[in-house]
């Protein structure tokens, strides 16, 4: 069962939301789980990083055309029943300082992106590499017959 802990805009244009997935192991001990997401809309300086009209270009523009998201979970497993609330507001905690500094400001947003644009274009070289590869496969009329050799 899943409880909106707290959905709010950040000072550099992000959402947060903080969900509990917290829930009960055995007895009275708790799988005690808080995921957080970070979503930051597409912003016009995001489109000028992705330089060029060719196919790559088009691609990385697609993939990003709903913006970046971040998720972090913390758990901590087997706590018991009355220390459940605890360690969940100590999560939230931590959550909110790291939002109002670290995650709220522009640098974050940028390092994401940054880091999110290699990924794609590493995605996009193996995605282009498997076209080929199937193309190849396409092309190929099976396995060589070698049953003369076995008479």
């Amino acid at each position: 069962m899943m409880e909106l802990m707290t959905d709010r805009a950040l000072a550099n244009g992000a959402r947060l939301r903080c969900e509990d997935l917290s829930k009960k192991v055995a007895g009275d001990r708790w799988l005690v789980r808080l995921r957080c997401v970070l979503t930051c809309p597409p912003a016009p300086w995001m489109e000028a990083d992705i330089d060029g009209s060719d196919d790559e270009s088009a691609w990385l523009r697609h993939e990003l055309a709903d913006g970046l998201r971040f998720e972090q979970e913390f758990e901590r497993n087997f706590v018991d029943e009355g220390d459940r609330e605890e360690i969940l507001a100590g999560f939230l905690e931590r959550v909110e300082a790291m939002a109002a500094g670290y995650l709220g400001g522009e640098a974050f947003v940028r390092h994401l992106f940054t880091r999110r644009l290699a990924e794609l274009r590493q995605q996009y070289v193996v995605e282009k590499a498997r076209g080929r590869e199937a193309a190849v496969e396409e092309d190929d009329d099976g396995p060589a017959d070698f049953s003369h050799c076995f008479r």
